[in-house]
């Protein structure tokens, strides 16, 4: 027997479709309590590709994870006959969720601002009390992204090395293993140190953490068929002898492959130091940015006879931002949108212009009649 709570203010429609849908999920994974989070939740720790977003708590280990049932709702109930075409599911034992959302903004958020829709009465108190991330934690989590992110960097350096050493078997391993640990970077952040999905798919992971990076969303969807095929190569390279010999790294994907990585890379660094800035401090880099030019632009304008110009520390933010000892749990800023992607592939194009003019001309006479067009296909996209 389930018991009672009071649902968010939805739509007939919507408030059916949730019903119908939680029936559905407990055939697929039996669970003790469904809580609803996110825009439909009216809360503001909500996805930026939206949809329902439910976490699935369990008394003991969930048989099933989010991502693997999300493929199962596209096949037995459509997108084309929802409402609501995007369905987001989390699975959780509760007592890990209990210890985690101490370290964990992703439970934090949840305890703060789910609803309860469903609870089988077996898991005992309603919701552990709501708790906010100290200061500590938040500088756990920057170590551990700080590690991921390094380490990502260095497999695109690996990458680099072993293209130009014609080893390109080397080379495609390196770019799977460079996205999948940016990858577990975003999601370490957002998530909490300990809570990641189990899978070796690049996709599934991808598809977990674009929902807090807007760049993200935007610059590589999966529904195209191109990221599809991105995605799925680079997973199958980490056994590169076994693929079909017509998927193997040629030049043309090494260089499209490692251009989207860099702008990836681009996107997690943004969207993560913005999110770990808003955990330390609990309030947005924005924010913090406009508090600090504002501190100290009186003194400047004493300085400069009212003319008032912008201070140079005013970007020094950590000495503008007080200590706290726990900050509340909400959303870090919005990312924008896909013009910061753009703005990195735009940046390395540049590069490879210069470097196709710093050859010199006994270099170029080798190439023959059009030697920029040789050049550029022999340009090493990670040097500058």
């Amino acid at each position: 027997m389930s018991l009672h709570y009071t649902w968010p203010p939805l739509t007939s429609i919507h408030r059916s479709e949730l019903k119908y849908l939680l029936g559905l999920l407990r055939t697929i994974m039996p669970y003790d309590r469904a809580i609803l989070y996110g825009r439909y939740a009216g809360s503001r720790m909500r996805s930026e590709i939206g949809g329902y977003e439910l976490l699935l708590v369990t008394r003991s280990m969930p048989t099933v994870e989010g991502w693997q049932i999300e493929p199962m709702l596209d096949i037995c109930f459509p997108r084309e006959i929802r409402e609501e075409s995007r369905i987001r599911i989390e699975t959780v034992q509760y007592e890990f969720m209990e210890r985690s959302c101490r370290d964990s903004w992703f439970y934090a958020g949840i305890l703060s601002e789910g609803i309860i829709l469903y609870d089988n009465g077996s898991i005992g108190n309603p919701l552990p009390a709501a708790r906010s991330l100290t200061p500590e934690a938040a500088a756990g989590l920057r170590r551990r992204y700080e590690f991921l992110y390094g380490a990502a960097g260095d497999m695109l350096r690996t990458a680099v090395r072993m293209w130009n050493k014609h080893r390109p078997e080397l080379a495609a391993v390196s770019l799977s293993h460079a996205a999948t640990l940016m990858l577990r970077a975003e999601e370490t952040v957002f998530y909490g140190a300990k809570n990641q999905i189990h899978t070796t798919q690049i996709l599934p992971l991808f598809k977990r953490v674009r929902h807090y990076s807007r760049a993200l969303a935007n610059g590589f969807r999966p529904e195209d068929e191109v990221y599809a095929e991105f995605f799925e190569n680079l997973t199958a390279y980490r056994d590169y002898e076994a693929i079909d010999p017509a998927q193997r790294l040629t030049w043309h994907k090494y260089k499209s492959y490692f251009r989207r990585l860099r702008a990836m890379q681009e996107c997690i660094k943004i969207s993560c130091q913005r999110h770990i800035h808003f955990l330390e401090y609990g309030r947005t880099l924005a924010k913090t940015v406009t508090e600090a030019e504002a501190s100290e632009r009186p003194a400047e304008r004493d300085e400069d006879n009212g003319h008032g110009r912008k201070p140079a520390g005013a970007q020094e933010l950590t000495q503008a931002v007080a200590g706290k000892q726990t900050v509340s749990v909400v959303p870090a800023e919005p990312d924008g949108d896909n013009g910061e992607q753009k703005a990195v592939a735009a940046d390395i194009d540049k590069k490879i212009d210069q470097k196709v003019d710093r050859y010199s001309d006994k270099d170029k006479a080798a190439y023959g009649s059009d030697p920029a067009e040789d050049i550029r296909e022999r340009f090493d996209p990670g040097t500058d």
